[in-house]
């Protein structure tokens, strides 16, 4: 009827852990409309005009308005502080061409299967450790992005790989490194044995834009009800700042006969500092999400090894001069990695995480790679690289 207002009555949108159409766990129920018209009203006969109830997320000068648009990114990763907690178990692997052999026992050589060598392998195998990230949220953008600074510490893994020979002659173990150097104790040994250790430890300090999901559809369930649902997407996350990378080695070269005892002592120091910037691609639906993630940065190396040989009888007297090398460099390097990503969430701000990751660091001094029993001419071997990949469980928590 001309002139008639009628009173239209939109209920306020309100989360729901589960909705009731199965596969859509993550809903927003009682957003509908109230069909029934109210009581009519006509100018003139009264001044007080009635338009239904007040909702406060809803303009009072618009009865006639639809529900505002709500998204699950409001819910979804909620809240000032973040932080991410994993246990990581990685591998630490090396070129092949970074396998040093240091002995052979002589008599065995010819044998393969009897032969006795002392080598240092290339893949020391898996250890574990701890990744965490906490971060601050700084504001959200007209994009609907959300901005963030973060600190990220990945580490406390430590390798270590042992192994020895026995001569089943005496003397009968011969050098493979430097094998024209007439070393006393080290060329016609007894006994050889060494221990590796391998520490590494990366800092970051990083700034992060995170796309967030758009609107929510509001579909009609089999329980005659309008339902809002979270509508899945691709959304992407970029990055940048600052990393800092660390990996110590120490060798210890142990060696006997009936002359005396030898010890080779490396420390081997890896200190990179620099710029890097990421990014992360991610098919997020209501309560879980899978992805990659990427990060790349060109790091400044400081690298220094020093060198310590004490080759002595049985009385502590030496028999070659004591040896007590240093040496210092800085180069350019490479920290890269890769990781596949997968979330799984229980509530909309706490969630449970798995990831594989892969890590490429280059231009590094390794322990194994400073052996020699003649002075190197520049004092440092420093373009070998490390590989490391492995697999990270942990949680995820929004405040």
């Amino acid at each position: 009827m001309p002139g008639m207002k009628r009173d239209v009555q939109v209920a306020p949108a309100a989360y729901v852990a589960q909705a009731g159409i199965p596969g859509e766990p993550l809903g927003f129920s009682a957003a509908r409309f109230n069909p029934s018209p109210g009581p009519a009203v006509f100018p003139g006969e009264s001044s007080a005009v009635t338009y239904g109830p007040e909702y406060e997320d809803f303009h009072s000068d618009d009865p006639m308005a639809p529900p505002p648009a709500a998204s699950s990114g409001e819910w979804l990763r909620n809240g000032c502080w973040y932080v991410d907690v994993a246990a990581n178990y990685l591998q630490r692997s090396a070129n092949i061409k970074n396998d040093a052999p240091l002995s052979f026992e002589f008599f065995n050589q010819f044998v393969p299967e009897t032969a006795n060598e002392l080598s240092i392998g290339t893949d020391m195998g898996y250890e574990p450790g701890l990744l965490a990230t906490f971060g601050r949220y700084l504001g959200r953008d007209v994009r609907n992005r959300d901005h963030s600074a973060e600190f990220t510490f990945m580490g406390l893994n430590h390798w270590q790989l042992t192994d020895q020979v026995i001569a089943q002659d005496p003397g009968s173990i011969f050098l493979q490194i430097d094998p024209s150097s007439n070393v006393p104790v080290y060329q016609e040994s007894d006994f050889q044995s060494f221990n590796l250790v391998s520490d590494f430890n990366s800092y970051e300090f990083n700034y992060r834009i995170d796309w967030r999901l758009g609107r929510d559809k509001i579909t009609y369930s089999r329980d005659n009800n309008w339902v809002r649902e979270a509508e899945a997407n691709w959304l992407c996350s970029l990055l940048a700042g600052v990393r800092t990378v660390i990996v110590n080695e120490r060798l210890e070269w142990f060696a006997e006969n009936s002359l005396g005892t030898g010890s080779y002592l490396i420390d081997a120091h890896n200190n990179l500092v620099g710029p890097q910037i990421g990014a992360e691609l991610f098919y997020d639906r209501a309560y879980w999400r899978l992805g990659v993630k990427t990060k790349a940065g060109g790091l400044v190396n400081w690298a220094s090894q020093s060198s310590t040989v004490r080759i002595v009888d049985e009385n502590g007297g030496p028999l070659v001069p004591n040896r007590d090398e240093s040496a210092k460099t800085n180069t350019m390097s490479f920290v890269g990695g890769v990781g596949l990503l997968g979330e799984y969430r229980f509530k909309p701000n706490f969630g449970l995480r798995a990831t594989y990751d892969i890590l490429f660091v280059t231009d590094l001094a390794l322990a194994q790679n400073q052996i020699t029993f003649f002075s190197m001419p520049d004092g440092i071997s420093d373009s070998h690289a490390l590989f490391y990949q492995g697999f990270t469980f942990g949680l995820t928590w929004y405040r």
